[in-house]
C-alpha cells in the first residue's frame, strides 16, 4: 500500500466512543499519513466541519446530538450520523427521520459546513442497522458503509482510492 497518497490529509472521526476505543485504527491511519481529529457528538462534528477543512469524514451512525457530560448527556440516537451526513451535504433531513428536539433542529438550520467540506468522502460506520437509516444514507452516500469492528485496511483502501 502506498503511504504517500494520503500525506498531509486530515480525517474528522465523529464517534462518541472516542479515540481510546480506536487506538489501533487511529495509529494505522496516522502511520499512513492521515491526521485524525475527533468529535464525540453531532454538535461537535458540526462545529469542526464549520470551522476547519477536512479531506474525509468518518461518522458513527449512532451518536448523541449534544456533548456527553458528567450526567450522561444525550443518549445516542440511531439517526444522528445520517442526519449529520445530510447536514454536511446541505440537504433537507430525510422524510423517514423521526423529529429531533427543537434546539437540535435550530442548530441544524442555523449552522453551515465549510463549502470545501460539503463534498468530502464521508463514511458511515455502525454496529447497529436500521432499514430506514440505511435507505436514507444510500441516497447520498458514494462511499461504502463499514461495520464495527472496523477493518482498517479496507478503510485505508477506500480513503486512498478517493484521493488518487
Amino acid at each position: 500500500m502506498s503511504t504517500n497518497i494520503a500525506r498531509g490529509r486530515t480525517l474528522l472521526w465523529v464517534d462518541d466512543d472516542g479515540p481510546e476505543r480506536f487506538l489501533y485504527e487511529a495509529y494505522m491511519l496516522e502511520r499512513s499519513g492521515w491526521k485524525v481529529q475527533w468529535a464525540r457528538s453531532v454538535m461537535e462534528g458540526m462545529e469542526s466541519l464549520g470551522q476547519e477543512r477536512f479531506d474525509a469524514v468518518l461518522l458513527d451512525q449512532m451518536l448523541p446530538f449534544g456533548v456527553l457530560g458528567a450526567d450522561g448527556g444525550d443518549p445516542p440516537d440511531v439517526w444522528a450520523g445520517c442526519l449529520l451526513l445530510y447536514w454536511l451535504r446541505g440537504l433537507s433531513r430525510p422524510s423517514a427521520a423521526p423529529p429531533v428536539r427543537a434546539s437540535d433542529e435550530r442548530e441544524f438550520s442555523s449552522r453551515r459546513a465549510r463549502e470545501e467540506n460539503r463534498e468530502v468522502p464521508a463514511i458511515i460506520v455502525s454496529a447497529f442497522y436500521d432499514d430506514d437509516v440505511d435507505a436514507a444514507v444510500k441516497k447520498v452516500q458514494a462511499v461504502p458503509q463499514f461495520s464495527k469492528p472496523l477493518e482498517v485496511q479496507q478503510l485505508l483502501a477506500v480513503l486512498e482510492a478517493k484521493h488518487d
